[in-house]
């Protein structure tokens, strides 16, 4: 069966189907549905786009408590590598 328009149910399932966010019956609903509604598959395929376009794009922020890790680290390394003798020769 093949309609013209989604309905906000369809639309919602849709997004939750490129999500992974369905259940293992309401999986295998959407997924006979995309075989047979190509506004459906539209629809899945426009919302699969447009996920991937938005997380390849997207600046990856730290949350803060990592953020202030990775500045002290940064800070650590660069102490130890302007230091003449950094205690290597005592490792052995």
């Amino acid at each position: 069966m093949q309609t013209t328009t989604l309905d906000q149910s369809q639309r919602e399932q849709a997004a939750d189907y490129v999500l992974n966010q369905l259940d293992d019956a309401e999986l295998a609903a959407i997924e006979q549905g995309i075989k047979t509604d190509a506004m459906l598959r539209l629809a899945v395929q426009e919302l699969s786009d447009a996920a991937a376009a938005i997380a390849y794009t997207s600046r990856q922020v730290l949350p803060p408590a990592l953020a202030g890790l990775k500045v002290q680290t940064a800070e650590i390394t660069e102490k130890v590598a302007s230091k003449p003798d950094s205690g290597t020769d005592n490792l052995e």
